[in-house]
C-alpha cells in the first residue's frame, strides 16, 4: 500500500513540475515574442528615421541643383543680354544702310 502511495506521490510531482515547466516555456514564450514585438518597434523606427535623413539630404541637393541651375540661367541671360546690346549699334547701321539703298 505504501507503495502505490509513494507511486501516487510522484506521479503528482512529477505532474506538478510538468505544469511548473509548462507555464516556464509559455512564460518564455511570452517574453520572447514580446522581445520580438520591441526589435520590430524598433527598427521600423531606425527605418524611419533613416528615410527622414535620406529625404532630408535629397531636399538639400535638389535645392542647391536648383539654385545652380538659376544662376547659371542667369549668367547665360546676362551674357546673351550683353551680346544683344553689343550687337545693337550694328544692327542699326544695318538697317539704316539697307534703308538708304
Amino acid at each position: 500500500m505504501k507503495e502505490i502511495e509513494h507511486v501516487k506521490r510522484v506521479e503528482e510531482e512529477v505532474s506538478r513540475e510538468v505544469e511548473r515547466s509548462r507555464k516556464r516555456a509559455e512564460r518564455i514564450v511570452s517574453s520572447a515574442s514580446t522581445e520580438r514585438e520591441k526589435i520590430i518597434e524598433n527598427e521600423l523606427k531606425s527605418a524611419e528615421s533613416r528615410k527622414e535623413e535620406m529625404l532630408e539630404k535629397a531636399k538639400k541637393e535638389a535645392e542647391r541643383e536648383k539654385e545652380r541651375i538659376l544662376k547659371d540661367a542667369e549668367t547665360e541671360t546676362k551674357e546673351t543680354e550683353t551680346k544683344g546690346k553689343k550687337n545693337i549699334p550694328k544692327a542699326v547701321d544695318m538697317i539704316l544702310k539697307n534703308f538708304k539703298e
